[in-house]
């Protein structure tokens, strides 16, 4: 699943990390990763640093935006994840 927040108004992006950071601790699913070298199985980590970028197009223009978003969204889907690595939220 992928989501593309627009806010009205400033955001502060270490809360916004911050928050993030908080419900990866709260949600263990949130901290899953598989592995399967004899059978397949899910393994929830006590902890898991966030996988966590911010990029702030706010200086650029609606058609910028546009462009910057559609690039953002293109690169992001041809990135694999690791299952075996966890960080599965990104």
């Amino acid at each position: 699943v992928q989501d593309i927040f627009s806010y009205d108004n400033e955001v502060n992006p270490e809360y916004l990390k911050t928050a993030w950071e908080h419900a990866v601790i709260k949600y263990p699913s949130l901290r899953l990763r598989f592995a399967w070298q004899d059978e397949l199985i899910q393994i929830i980590d006590k902890h898991q640093d966030l996988n966590w970028y911010y990029n702030d197009i706010s200086n650029l223009s609606i058609e910028e935006q546009d462009i910057e978003i559609k690039k953002l969204v293109t690169t992001d889907r041809q990135t694999r994840y690791e299952l075996d690595k966890g960080k599965l939220l990104r």
